[in-house]
């Protein structure tokens, strides 16, 4: 009964992991095409790609998710990235993401509580590293990125290695 009971959640869990691979398709979809369409010079291409920015797409769970999301990847120096988050919040991002593995969290966090803008305005989003992937793990992970986020919250949690 074990078996099948892990079985039918781990069924559940890949077709989860298959509808925000379909969100996650539209998402960049549409973004490649709103940035297609802003290639216009001057105001009238950063007016286009705000309006891409201030867009939002409806998850299967019935959240909403900015359309453009600022991902901190390889952004190593926590000056740069915080500096990096600060702009494009300021440039009218609403969504950030990051990962434990980036190394990066806090800068991401210094630039959350710089930028004054209310945490529910905010989609964050951090993810799990493959190594923290067990139950005690994950829980041990993910306090630790809310401390380093100076978060309460998170908007996504992410396993990219189940």
């Amino acid at each position: 009964m074990l078996l099948k009971s892990k079985g039918r959640q781990s069924e559940n869990l890949f077709r989860r992991y298959q509808e925000n691979c379909a969100e996650s398709r539209q998402i960049r979809t549409h973004w490649d095409a709103s940035v297609q369409n802003a290639k216009l010079s001057g105001a009238a291409a950063k007016e286009k790609i705000m309006t891409a920015v201030a867009q939002k797409i409806r998850l299967a769970n019935g959240k909403m998710i900015p359309a453009a999301i600022f991902g901190v990847y390889q952004m190593k120096a926590p000056a740069e990235c915080q500096k990096a988050v600060e702009d494009a919040l300021e440039a009218g991002y609403r969504a950030i993401d990051t990962a434990a593995s980036y190394g990066n969290e806090a800068a991401v966090g210094a630039a959350i509580k710089a930028c004054g803008l209310p945490r529910e305005d905010l989609f964050i989003t951090t993810k799990l590293w493959a190594e923290d992937a067990s139950e005690a793990g994950a829980y041990r992970a993910v306090k630790r990125s809310l401390e380093l986020l100076g978060l309460e919250t998170l908007d996504l949690y992410p396993i990219p290695q189940p």
